[in-house]
């Protein structure tokens, strides 16, 4: 099995990464620059586990190039692929948050570049920039109650 590497990219390229990404897309330059300093770069080949369902997690993931499979077992064992995600989105916020365990599996469906921040990385950003912690906390809030409608939307429809 595919493990995850660490990138050793400069902060330039980390913030190039960052600045393709619509994610970061109402911050202004210099924030982006600011952030670009709490995450590390991987790179994840294909059928890499990103993170695993029921596993304890810290991070918080922004998919910058390539794709990743959103996996949930059902009751009899079986893998089924909820959504797909391509670049630009971000994953993993659930356990990140509530420091519980992921909700689902992340999986590369292509060879992909991520972005990652760790819980250290973002307590850091809490007490450096706490405005700054505060707007990614409001967008990451922003990211649940859109997937939350999503997936109420969804379940109306099984009922």
């Amino acid at each position: 099995m595919e493990t995850l590497a660490l990138l050793e990219i400069s902060l330039r390229e980390r913030i190039t990464l960052l600045e393709t990404s619509n994610w970061v897309e109402d911050l202004n330059p210099r924030q982006i620059d600011q952030l670009a300093y709490y995450f590390k770069a991987y790179s994840a080949p294909v059928n890499t586990y990103i993170l695993r369902e029921g596993d304890p997690s810290e991070l918080f993931c922004l998919l910058c190039d390539g794709a990743v499979d959103i996996l949930k077992e059902s009751g009899s064992g079986q893998k089924k692929i909820l959504q797909t995600l391509g670049a630009g989105k971000a994953f993993g916020e659930i356990a990140f948050f509530d420091h519980g365990t992921c909700s689902a599996s992340i999986v590369a469906k292509k060879t992909s570049t991520l972005l990652i921040m760790d819980q250290e990385a973002f307590k850091k950003l809490c007490d450096e920039a706490s405005s700054l912690a505060l707007q990614i906390t409001l967008k990451v809030v922003h990211l649940l109650s859109q997937r939350l409608r999503h997936t109420t939307g969804k379940l109306i429809d099984l009922i």
